[in-house]
């Protein structure tokens, strides 16, 4: 059977966020539902106890799309919140529609636009471009029987990644368990500064690296939110990365220095092909001396006590601040034993290998339901 198509704008109404300034953050009322929310990278959350217009109040169950620097489709599961920018909530006031099967409906438009793109980063969609899709509009009847079939093969893809996520909060809590809260130090070990065991944001002179060959560069979209590890590094000829870079030698720590990254503790350790890399001018590089490693230092920047204590020295405008070089070469952070740190970096190393075999099973499953995402809307 042949499926009506109409316009996505004809489907339902989507409604915008509020934009909300980090002066309108409270510690009670209804949560701030940002990106960083949806996507799990961040467990922080923000609240507004304040009155504003009830088309931004989300409801449990309500379909959200985030529409800027992220690209993705949500269901609410939590209670009543706050929508923020960039994220459209989904009214189902025109068309008839099974809210599930909208949702993967979605979920497939939004693939099939960033395979448009051919590789590079989508950062945002317009609302215009976004209503003018083309979308199916099968009997309702039709929609919940593919419905059913998709949660499936969903069922499998949700359960592998949850189990990825398991072994990224792992990590977390084992730092917590061995070595206590950085910013409390409440196991009273030695404190000192961090440019005092570490190299802060080194320079290199380009002129001992042959301008014709090529090198590691990574760029925020290179870092994992959930996993903090690097993802798919490009490879990109000297020249195209010396009018703006940040030197990166592998092995490093790396962290994202601007707002939201930084507040998502996006960090990871530049496992590198080579012996220099380059990266995002919005990275902070640490190298790890003597008597620190580059696995405890990693796990102190992704600590909550860490990234709140750094939101309050940001620096900048409003939609750009930054956490100033100054912050992190006074930042006073614990130093445990150096063998403590040793058999942490082991148990860590251990994790991360039981995550890559968790990400292989993930990987195999959105295969899959990609799949029968893909055969049952193009047709």
């Amino acid at each position: 059977m042949k499926w009506e198509k109409i316009k996505l704008g004809d489907a339902a109404s989507f409604i915008n966020g509020y934009a909300f300034k980090p002066s309108d953050w409270e510690n009670d009322g209804k949560e701030i539902i940002r990106i960083q929310n949806l996507t799990g990278s961040s467990k922080k959350a923000n609240y507004y106890s304040g009155t504003i217009a009830d088309k931004y109040l989300v409801k449990k169950g309500d379909i959200l799309i985030a529409w800027s620097a992220t690209l993705g489709v949500f269901e609410w599961e939590k209670q009543d919140g706050w929508l923020n920018q960039h994220i459209f909530k989904v009214v189902f006031d025109k068309a008839e529609f099974d809210k599930s099967f909208f949702k993967y409906l979605i979920e497939h438009k939004l693939e099939e636009m960033k395979r448009s793109v051919h590789g590079a980063t989508m950062k945002h969609i317009t609302k215009k471009r976004f209503e003018s899709l083309q979308i199916p509009l099968p009997p309702l009847s039709e929609q919940r029987r593919l419905t059913a079939r998709l949660d499936k093969a969903d069922a499998v893809r949700q359960k592998s990644r949850a189990l990825v996520d398991a072994y990224a909060e792992l990590g977390r809590s084992v730092f917590l368990e061995v070595f206590g809260d950085p910013v409390r130090n409440e196991r009273g070990w030695e404190v000192v500064a961090l440019k005092d065991v570490a190299t802060i944001n080194p320079r290199k002179n380009l002129d001992d690296i042959e301008p014709s060959s090529k090198v590691d560069f990574i760029g925020m979209a290179n870092v994992s939110d959930i996993s903090k590890q690097l993802i798919e590094v490009e490879q990109k000829p000297l020249s195209a990365v010396t009018k703006g870079y940040t030197f990166i030698p592998n092995q490093s720590v790396i962290l994202a220095k601007i707002t939201p990254c930084f507040e998502n503790g996006k960090v990871a350790i530049a496992d590198l092909d080579t012996v220099i890399g380059f990266g995002s001018t919005e990275f902070h590089v640490v190298i790890p001396q003597e008597r620190i490693t580059k696995e405890f230092i990693k796990y102190v920047f992704m600590s909550e006590s860490f990234l709140q204590k750094g939101v309050t020295q940001m620096t900048g405008s409003a939609g750009q601040k930054r956490i100033p070089t100054s912050f992190l070469k006074k930042l006073q952070i614990p130093l445990p034993p150096l063998p403590l740190q040793t058999r942490f970096a082991a148990m860590v190393a251990n994790i991360e290998a039981q995550r890559r075999l968790a990400e292989r099973q993930l990987k195999a499953a959105e295969a899959v339901f990609g799949g029968v995402l893909q055969g049952t809307f193009e047709r």
